[in-house]
């Protein structure tokens, strides 16, 4: 089955890709992640061109959000910390992390867990809390890798119900996914085969 790239845009159109060449889809989600540093491609973002090999680090800390098939929580740290360790890298005080991390972990509806560890939750709940951590740092587009393909069918639909519910709210959001079901939540479907891109298109919504 071909690999799907779903984009949900908001109203301003955040962001956009232009590929120097055709390349696998491993490497394009390299490149919306600023993993590269060779030259394969500009990420345009709020109108300037960025030119990332000398801004990465700037752009990743301050614009993007990441969300990770395997959540990527770091298991001796409570849900709170985890949350806020993006914060940490900006400098941001230890109260004020603490409140932030809080905050976003109430709107994901796991609030009450805040001091428990990973291994204490599900798996479902392990991926709103990275989903929370993206948050942190309010970004403008959030980049998620196969954030469902760890998680059962019911548990994918709350995940995927939650970035629609973010991406009603303004966020920019860029899923990689293998599964239709799932890339029928987005607005837009960009669909990749052999390294290239074969279609584009809106997405039809199912009415009542």
């Amino acid at each position: 089955m071909q690999p799907d790239l779903l984009t949900r845009h908001d109203k301003q159109g955040l962001a956009t890709l232009t590929l120097n060449r055709p390349d696998k889809l491993n490497s394009f989600t390299r490149v919306m992640h600023l993993a590269l540093r060779e030259a394969l491609a500009q990420l345009r973002f709020a109108a300037p061109v960025i030119a990332y090999a000398g801004q990465r680090a700037l752009l990743r800390r301050n614009c993007l959000g990441f969300v990770f098939q395997g959540f990527n929580l770091l298991p001796r740290m409570s849900l709170q910390d985890n949350v806020a360790l993006p914060l940490v890298y900006a400098g941001v005080d230890k109260e004020t992390r603490r409140a932030k991390a809080r905050e976003l972990l109430d709107k994901v509806g796991l609030g009450k867990y805040a001091e428990s560890l990973p291994n204490r939750i599900s798996g479902g709940q392990q991926q709103r809390v990275a989903i929370a951590r993206a948050l942190v740092n309010s970004p403008r587009l959030i980049l998620a890798d196969e954030p469902t393909g760890n998680l059962d069918s019911h548990t994918s639909e709350e995940i995927m119900r939650l970035f629609g519910e973010l991406n009603d709210e303004g966020i920019t959001i860029v899923l990689v996914t293998h599964e239709p079901d799932v890339a029928a939540h987005a607005k837009r479907q960009v669909k990749f085969l052999d390294g290239e891109i074969v279609s584009d298109q809106l997405t039809q919504q199912v009415t009542a």
